[in-house]
């Protein structure tokens, strides 16, 4: 295909140069958001409650990613999180239920007990997972679960 166009532009006598698409060796990769369709729901979710829950659902998974992720924080800022999350828990309007459950997952994500995080993580899960959750969050979802569950040797 690429000789084909070079044949046109050559016909036309328009000058032949391509643009080479490589990052330099010493570029960073550019970071991408874990949680685009939870955020996406959140967007299209009512103002109010169901807003509310699905953004606090987020900030859990935040949470349980720092604890437990591909790169986990030190205790010591963990503990400085949960207490941040905690206080802006506190400010939200939600129904008790889902305030209960995600300060769980907020508790656990500041301690060393895994399988107490992965426990709230789940019931956190379960507040989003109906029938009408898209595929792409019941994705996100799954992903932080896969990421909380023991891993087998």
């Amino acid at each position: 295909m690429l000789a084909v166009l070079d044949a046109f532009a050559e016909w036309r006598g328009a000058p032949r140069f391509r643009v080479v698409q490589s990052l330099p060796p010493y570029a960073l990769a550019t970071p991408g958001f874990p949680l685009r369709a939870i955020a996406a729901l959140a967007a299209r979710a009512a103002l109010g409650g169901p807003r509310e829950v699905l953004l606090a659902v987020m900030q859990a998974a935040r949470m349980a990613e720092g604890a437990a992720g591909p790169h986990p924080l030190p205790e010591s800022l963990r503990r400085a999180r949960a207490n941040a999350a905690r206080s802006w828990l506190a400010a939200l309007a939600l129904p008790q239920a889902p305030r209960q459950a995600i300060a769980r997952v907020i508790e656990a994500s500041a301690g060393s007990d895994s399988d107490a995080l992965a426990r709230a993580w789940e019931a956190v899960a379960q507040l989003v997972v109906s029938p009408g959750t898209d595929l792409a969050v019941r994705a996100e979802l799954r992903r932080v679960s896969l990421m909380l569950s023991p891993r087998v040797p």
